[in-house]
Protein backbone atom coordinates (compact mmCIF):
# COMPACT_ATOMS: atom_id res chain seq x y z
CA UNK A 1 0.00 0.00 0.00
CA UNK A 2 1.20 3.46 -0.52
CA UNK A 3 1.19 6.25 2.18
CA UNK A 4 -2.10 7.76 0.15
CA UNK A 5 -3.65 4.49 0.17
CA UNK A 6 -2.75 3.75 3.62
CA UNK A 7 -5.27 7.07 4.29
CA UNK A 8 -7.35 6.99 1.40
CA UNK A 9 -7.86 3.19 0.77
CA UNK A 10 -8.32 3.00 -3.36
CA UNK A 11 -10.85 2.11 -6.51
CA UNK A 12 -9.65 -1.49 -5.88
CA UNK A 13 -11.60 -2.38 -2.74
CA UNK A 14 -8.74 -1.52 -0.51
CA UNK A 15 -10.01 0.17 2.69
CA UNK A 16 -7.76 2.89 4.21
CA UNK A 17 -7.76 4.96 7.50
CA UNK A 18 -10.63 7.07 6.08
CA UNK A 19 -12.86 4.64 5.29
CA UNK A 20 -13.12 2.75 8.66
CA UNK A 21 -13.26 6.77 10.11
CA UNK A 22 -16.35 7.19 8.15
CA UNK A 23 -14.27 10.53 7.07
CA UNK A 24 -14.49 10.79 3.24
CA UNK A 25 -17.01 13.75 3.03
CA UNK A 26 -16.28 17.38 3.44
CA UNK A 27 -15.61 18.78 6.34
CA UNK A 28 -13.61 16.39 7.07
CA UNK A 29 -12.78 15.70 10.63
CA UNK A 30 -8.86 15.06 10.54
CA UNK A 31 -6.26 16.03 8.05
CA UNK A 32 -4.71 14.58 5.69
CA UNK A 33 -1.23 15.85 7.68
CA UNK A 34 -3.28 14.63 10.70
CA UNK A 35 -3.39 10.81 9.74
CA UNK A 36 0.29 10.56 7.86
CA UNK A 37 1.51 12.10 11.22
CA UNK A 38 -0.64 9.05 13.08
CA UNK A 39 0.78 6.48 10.31
CA UNK A 40 4.32 7.70 10.82
CA UNK A 41 3.74 7.20 15.00
CA UNK A 42 2.77 4.01 14.29
CA UNK A 43 4.83 2.77 11.56
CA UNK A 44 8.35 3.52 14.04
CA UNK A 45 6.32 1.76 17.02
CA UNK A 46 6.12 -1.13 14.71
CA UNK A 47 9.49 -1.46 13.88
CA UNK A 48 10.94 -0.01 17.28
CA UNK A 49 8.29 -3.14 18.86
CA UNK A 50 8.91 -5.71 16.32
CA UNK A 51 12.34 -5.06 15.23
CA UNK A 52 11.35 -6.31 11.66
CA UNK A 53 13.74 -3.54 9.74
CA UNK A 54 17.56 -5.61 10.01
CA UNK A 55 20.34 -3.76 8.15
CA UNK A 56 23.85 -3.70 7.52
CA UNK A 57 23.89 -2.40 4.39
CA UNK A 58 23.24 1.04 4.76
CA UNK A 59 26.86 2.89 4.87
CA UNK A 60 25.41 6.09 6.47
CA UNK A 61 23.72 3.80 9.61
CA UNK A 62 25.90 1.23 9.54
CA UNK A 63 29.38 2.13 9.00
CA UNK A 64 31.87 4.33 11.48
CA UNK A 65 34.83 5.56 10.65
CA UNK A 66 36.80 4.70 13.80
CA UNK A 67 39.23 7.69 14.47
CA UNK A 68 42.96 7.01 16.22
CA UNK A 69 42.53 8.23 19.59
CA UNK A 70 38.85 8.22 19.76
CA UNK A 71 36.22 6.50 22.37
CA UNK A 72 33.26 7.45 21.46
CA UNK A 73 31.37 7.88 18.18
CA UNK A 74 27.85 9.38 17.17
CA UNK A 75 24.87 6.76 16.52
CA UNK A 76 22.32 7.16 13.61
CA UNK A 77 19.09 8.19 15.21
CA UNK A 78 17.18 5.74 13.49
CA UNK A 79 19.01 3.01 15.14
CA UNK A 80 17.27 0.81 17.85
CA UNK A 81 19.60 -2.14 18.49
CA UNK A 82 23.19 -2.90 17.67
CA UNK A 83 23.64 -6.73 17.36
CA UNK A 84 26.90 -7.22 16.12
CA UNK A 85 30.17 -5.68 14.42
CA UNK A 86 32.88 -6.11 12.26
CA UNK A 87 35.63 -4.82 10.99
CA UNK A 88 36.80 -3.93 7.66
CA UNK A 89 40.51 -4.77 8.08
CA UNK A 90 39.37 -8.61 8.81
CA UNK A 91 38.00 -9.32 13.02
CA UNK A 92 35.15 -10.95 12.16
CA UNK A 93 33.29 -10.46 15.10
CA UNK A 94 32.98 -7.63 17.52
CA UNK A 95 30.41 -7.85 20.66
CA UNK A 96 27.84 -5.97 22.03
CA UNK A 97 28.75 -5.16 25.99
CA UNK A 98 27.51 -2.92 28.87
CA UNK A 99 29.30 -0.91 31.20
CA UNK A 100 29.35 -3.12 33.90
CA UNK A 101 30.83 -6.22 32.24
CA UNK A 102 33.62 -3.92 30.23
CA UNK A 103 34.58 -2.05 33.64
CA UNK A 104 35.19 -6.01 35.46
CA UNK A 105 37.13 -7.36 32.10
CA UNK A 106 38.68 -5.16 30.20
CA UNK A 107 41.19 -3.24 32.12
CA UNK A 108 41.03 0.68 31.97
CA UNK A 109 39.09 0.12 28.44
CA UNK A 110 38.71 4.04 29.00
CA UNK A 111 41.78 4.90 28.90
CA UNK A 112 43.96 2.60 26.86
CA UNK A 113 44.03 1.99 23.17
CA UNK A 114 44.27 -0.96 21.65
CA UNK A 115 42.61 -3.56 19.69
CA UNK A 116 38.40 -3.02 19.14
CA UNK A 117 36.82 -5.97 20.30
CA UNK A 118 33.59 -4.27 21.91
CA UNK A 119 30.69 -2.28 21.55
CA UNK A 120 28.70 -0.35 24.05
CA UNK A 121 25.59 1.22 22.93
CA UNK A 122 24.08 4.50 24.68
CA UNK A 123 20.92 5.09 23.04
CA UNK A 124 19.69 7.66 25.26
CA UNK A 125 22.48 9.58 24.50
CA UNK A 126 22.72 8.57 20.78
CA UNK A 127 26.34 7.33 21.31
CA UNK A 128 28.28 4.43 21.34
CA UNK A 129 31.71 3.80 22.88
CA UNK A 130 34.44 1.05 20.84
CA UNK A 131 36.74 -0.48 23.39
CA UNK A 132 39.08 -0.11 23.00
CA UNK A 133 39.81 2.65 20.91
CA UNK A 134 42.69 2.70 18.31
CA UNK A 135 45.93 3.78 19.92
CA UNK A 136 47.20 7.52 19.44
CA UNK A 137 50.22 6.64 17.69
CA UNK A 138 48.26 5.44 14.78
CA UNK A 139 47.79 9.06 13.77
CA UNK A 140 46.56 11.59 16.25
CA UNK A 141 47.76 15.24 16.49
CA UNK A 142 46.81 17.81 18.76
CA UNK A 143 47.90 21.53 19.54
CA UNK A 144 48.16 24.79 16.96
CA UNK A 145 48.15 23.85 13.14
CA UNK A 146 48.41 26.41 10.05
CA UNK A 147 46.29 25.82 7.37
CA UNK A 148 47.12 27.00 3.72
CA UNK A 149 44.92 27.33 0.96
CA UNK A 150 47.54 28.06 -1.82
CA UNK A 151 48.67 24.69 -1.19
CA UNK A 152 46.35 22.57 0.53
CA UNK A 153 48.91 22.52 3.73
CA UNK A 154 48.21 21.84 7.10
CA UNK A 155 51.38 22.23 9.09
CA UNK A 156 52.47 21.99 12.85
CA UNK A 157 56.16 22.64 14.28
CA UNK A 158 57.46 19.53 15.58
CA UNK A 159 55.08 17.16 14.68
CA UNK A 160 55.81 13.98 12.42
CA UNK A 161 53.45 13.10 10.09
CA UNK A 162 54.88 10.49 7.89
CA UNK A 163 52.68 7.96 9.77
CA UNK A 164 50.23 9.06 7.08
CA UNK A 165 50.66 7.72 3.73
CA UNK A 166 49.02 8.89 0.71
CA UNK A 167 45.44 7.98 0.15
CA UNK A 168 45.14 8.22 4.10
CA UNK A 169 41.58 9.93 5.33
CA UNK A 170 41.97 12.67 8.35
CA UNK A 171 39.66 13.88 10.53
CA UNK A 172 40.16 17.85 11.63
CA UNK A 173 37.89 19.16 14.33
CA UNK A 174 38.36 22.19 16.60
CA UNK A 175 38.68 24.71 13.84
CA UNK A 176 36.62 27.49 12.74
CA UNK A 177 36.81 27.03 9.18
CA UNK A 178 38.14 23.51 8.31
CA UNK A 179 35.95 21.17 10.77
CA UNK A 180 34.61 22.16 13.94
CA UNK A 181 33.70 20.25 16.84
CA UNK A 182 30.44 19.36 16.21
CA UNK A 183 31.27 19.31 12.18
CA UNK A 184 34.30 17.86 11.16
CA UNK A 185 35.64 17.67 8.08
CA UNK A 186 37.65 14.67 6.18
CA UNK A 187 40.51 15.54 4.07
CA UNK A 188 42.75 12.85 1.99
CA UNK A 189 46.21 13.01 2.11
CA UNK A 190 48.39 13.85 -0.85
CA UNK A 191 51.95 14.01 0.41
CA UNK A 192 53.03 13.42 4.25
CA UNK A 193 56.65 14.78 5.37
CA UNK A 194 57.87 15.44 9.13
CA UNK A 195 55.77 18.80 9.45
CA UNK A 196 53.12 19.40 7.06
CA UNK A 197 50.71 17.56 4.89
CA UNK A 198 48.70 18.27 2.03
CA UNK A 199 45.53 17.05 1.32
CA UNK A 200 43.09 16.76 -2.12
CA UNK A 201 40.11 19.05 -0.68
CA UNK A 202 39.83 22.80 -0.57
CA UNK A 203 41.69 24.03 2.74
CA UNK A 204 40.47 27.66 3.83
CA UNK A 205 43.29 30.00 5.06
CA UNK A 206 43.37 29.33 8.81
CA UNK A 207 45.72 29.55 12.34
CA UNK A 208 44.16 27.06 15.29
CA UNK A 209 45.29 26.92 18.83
CA UNK A 210 43.34 23.77 19.35
CA UNK A 211 43.08 21.55 17.05
CA UNK A 212 43.06 17.67 16.89
CA UNK A 213 43.88 15.52 13.40
CA UNK A 214 42.37 11.92 13.44
CA UNK A 215 43.25 9.17 10.88
CA UNK A 216 40.38 6.97 10.07
CA UNK A 217 42.42 3.62 10.87
CA UNK A 218 39.66 1.19 10.13
CA UNK A 219 35.42 0.71 9.42
CA UNK A 220 33.21 -0.94 12.08
CA UNK A 221 30.59 -1.94 10.14
CA UNK A 222 26.97 -2.68 12.61
CA UNK A 223 24.57 -4.89 11.99
CA UNK A 224 21.07 -3.07 13.61
CA UNK A 225 17.61 -3.09 13.95
CA UNK A 226 16.33 0.33 12.68
CA UNK A 227 13.71 2.73 11.96
CA UNK A 228 12.22 3.70 8.32
CA UNK A 229 15.12 5.36 6.01
CA UNK A 230 12.52 8.20 5.39
CA UNK A 231 9.35 9.14 7.19
CA UNK A 232 5.92 9.20 5.00
CA UNK A 233 4.92 12.62 3.80
CA UNK A 234 2.05 14.22 2.28
CA UNK A 235 4.73 15.02 -0.89
CA UNK A 236 5.59 11.75 -1.53
CA UNK A 237 2.23 9.67 -0.79
CA UNK A 238 1.48 8.29 -4.28
CA UNK A 239 4.55 6.97 -4.31
CA UNK A 240 5.87 6.14 -0.90
CA UNK A 241 5.05 2.99 0.70
CA UNK A 242 5.74 1.74 4.65
CA UNK A 243 9.33 0.65 4.81
CA UNK A 244 8.10 -2.62 5.91
CA UNK A 245 5.99 -5.92 4.27
CA UNK A 246 3.65 -4.95 2.24
CA UNK A 247 1.30 -7.96 4.19
CA UNK A 248 2.11 -6.00 7.11
CA UNK A 249 0.25 -2.66 5.84
CA UNK A 250 -3.29 -2.96 6.93
CA UNK A 251 -2.04 -3.77 10.34
CA UNK A 252 -0.88 -0.48 10.50
CA UNK A 253 -4.26 1.15 10.20
CA UNK A 254 -5.55 0.28 13.39
CA UNK A 255 -3.05 1.97 15.15
CA UNK A 256 -3.60 4.74 13.07
CA UNK A 257 -7.16 4.93 13.95
CA UNK A 258 -5.84 4.14 17.76
CA UNK A 259 -4.11 7.79 17.71
CA UNK A 260 -6.72 9.51 15.16
CA UNK A 261 -9.51 8.81 18.09
CA UNK A 262 -7.16 10.41 20.81
CA UNK A 263 -7.66 14.09 19.00
CA UNK A 264 -8.75 16.36 21.34
CA UNK A 265 -11.77 17.06 19.48
CA UNK A 266 -15.33 16.91 20.55
CA UNK A 267 -16.52 15.18 17.63
CA UNK A 268 -13.38 12.93 17.62
CA UNK A 269 -12.22 11.85 20.73
CA UNK A 270 -13.80 8.50 21.17
CA UNK A 271 -11.22 6.91 24.32
CA UNK A 272 -13.89 3.63 23.78
CA UNK A 273 -12.68 3.23 20.27
CA UNK A 274 -9.11 4.49 20.72
CA UNK A 275 -8.77 1.83 23.18
CA UNK A 276 -10.28 -1.00 20.47
CA UNK A 277 -8.40 -0.63 18.07
CA UNK A 278 -5.29 -0.14 20.62
CA UNK A 279 -5.95 -3.43 21.23
CA UNK A 280 -5.88 -4.81 17.53
CA UNK A 281 -2.55 -3.04 16.82
CA UNK A 282 -1.25 -4.63 19.61
CA UNK A 283 -2.29 -8.34 18.64
CA UNK A 284 -0.63 -7.41 15.17
CA UNK A 285 2.89 -6.36 16.50
CA UNK A 286 3.11 -9.28 18.93
CA UNK A 287 1.93 -11.40 16.09
CA UNK A 288 4.53 -10.13 13.60
CA UNK A 289 7.41 -10.23 16.12
CA UNK A 290 7.06 -13.82 16.87
CA UNK A 291 6.24 -14.53 13.14
CA UNK A 292 10.27 -12.55 12.48
CA UNK A 293 12.16 -14.53 15.91
CA UNK A 294 10.67 -17.62 14.38
CA UNK A 295 11.89 -17.18 11.01
CA UNK A 296 15.33 -15.69 12.25
CA UNK A 297 16.29 -18.70 14.86
CA UNK A 298 17.63 -21.47 12.94
CA UNK A 299 16.84 -25.10 13.51
CA UNK A 300 17.83 -26.70 16.74
CA UNK A 301 19.26 -29.81 16.13
CA UNK A 302 20.02 -32.45 18.52
CA UNK A 303 23.66 -34.42 18.51
CA UNK A 304 24.49 -37.20 20.96
CA UNK A 305 27.00 -36.16 23.38
CA UNK A 306 30.53 -38.14 22.65
CA UNK A 307 31.30 -38.57 26.02
CA UNK A 308 27.75 -40.45 26.29
CA UNK A 309 28.44 -42.75 23.90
Amino acid sequence: MTARELIWGNDAGVQGARDKLDDKVQELLWSDSELIGCANTVLNEWCRETGCLRDDKTTAICQIPLLANVLTYPMDNRIIQIHNGWLDSGWAHIDVKDEIWLDRHVYMWRKQGGDQRFILPDYSSGYMKVARFPKPERGYFSGAFTFAAASNSITQTGTNFTVLVPGDKIVVSGTVLNGTTAAPSTFTIVTSQLNFVTVIETIADESAAAAAISKIVDNLNISVSRLPLNQLTLANWDTQSPEIRFDYHPYLIEGILREAYQKQDSQCLDVNKSEEHGKNFQKAKDKAYNEIQRLRQGPTVFIPNPGRL
